[in-house]
């Protein structure tokens, strides 16, 4: 099998005629705990003989309507496929009243709720191997993680655009960590940082992570319909979460014994390359598939981006 493949121009009349009917009539949605009792929103779907299984872990902001594509392509391709909405994202429990602010203290409580997914529902759904991650931008800092951290967790792994080394705008390095030492000797934790700005209710395409505007538009909307998808800005606690899981990742990829695609965005304006560069070089079989015409998010890039992100999984996949 392959992935199948969507257009630019084809995609909004497929979110009607796919995208929708997939969602209602094969995705469930359900409520789970992390260890520390944390509660989170979760998705499946399930096929009768599965190639698989597939666990997905989002980026920065995100929730699980960024994804029905993506969902319904490795269904489609096969696959079993799992989603958890991180804590303080999309319909999971927050620990700040602030629902536009993203906080966490490190980024091992996002393992856990990905660990949580795993033992509560795609185990026991789900043993078919292999077991597969794919994972986004922060989501793919917590699933290098998590590769090293769990070894024997899953069988091969993508990581998108992975958040192994973050841009922060225009402060340079070492401005960065006198910011972040500051932050935490005054104890500033749910706090935002610098540059906060917060939804707006206004679409930005020009300045986003997509080059399609379809699928920009089409989790712009969700947004709009629903504000528990409205996460926007970092606390001062997630920044400095970030940056150590970040250099953690690296200092520890050569505990990566499995297979892992790389997909890394060559106009990328949330991550730079070095880090991710540094990861593969460490990691024992790590390939990097690069997209140079990209933005962030290359399952939302142009069609060209995306037939080739596809084809370079589907290889990988075989």
């Amino acid at each position: 099998m392959s992935f199948p493949f969507i257009t630019e121009e084809e995609f909004p009349q497929a979110a009607e005629n796919i995208l929708k009917p997939f969602l209602r009539d094969h995705v469930v949605h359900e409520m789970i705990s992390s260890r520390d009792g944390t509660a989170l929103s979760t998705y499946y779907a399930l096929q009768d003989h599965p190639r698989g299984t597939v666990v997905f872990v989002h980026g920065f902001c995100e929730f699980f309507g960024k994804y029905h594509e993506l969902f319904w392509e490795y269904f489609t391709n096969g696959f079993n496929v799992f989603f958890v909405e991180l804590r303080g994202h999309g319909l999971s429990e927050r620990k700040v009243k602030n629902h536009e602010l993203v906080y966490v203290e490190s980024f091992k409580e996002y393992e856990e709720d990905v660990i949580a997914l795993i033992q509560t529902l795609a185990e026991p759904k789900s043993p078919a191997r292999p077991r597969i991650l794919f994972a986004h931008s922060m989501g793919g800092c917590v699933g290098a993680c998590l590769l090293e951290d769990c070894p024997s967790l899953f069988d091969k792994a993508v990581l998108s655009s992975p958040m192994l080394e973050m841009r922060f705008g225009n402060f340079n390095d070492r401005e960065v960590k006198v910011i972040n030492d500051v932050s935490k000797a005054v104890g500033l934790r749910k706090t935002p940082t610098p540059g906060a700005k917060g939804w707006t209710g206004e679409e930005d395409f020009e300045h986003s992570s997509c080059l399609s505007y379809a699928r920009y538009h089409y989790q712009f909307h969700q947004r709009e319909e629903n504000e528990s998808y409205r996460t926007w800005d970092a606390t001062y606690a997630w920044a400095r979460a970030g940056k150590e899981a970040s250099e953690r990742s690296i200092r520890n990829a050569r505990n990566v014994v499995v297979p892992v695609l790389l997909c890394q965005a060559g106009k990328d304006n949330m991550v730079r390359p070095d880090g991710q560069n540094a990861f593969a070089e460490k990691a024992l079989n790590t390939r990097i598939a690069a997209f140079p015409e990209s933005r962030h998010e290359i399952f939302n890039a142009d069609d060209e981006s995306r037939r080739a992100f596809y084809k370079a999984m589907d290889e990988f996949l075989k």
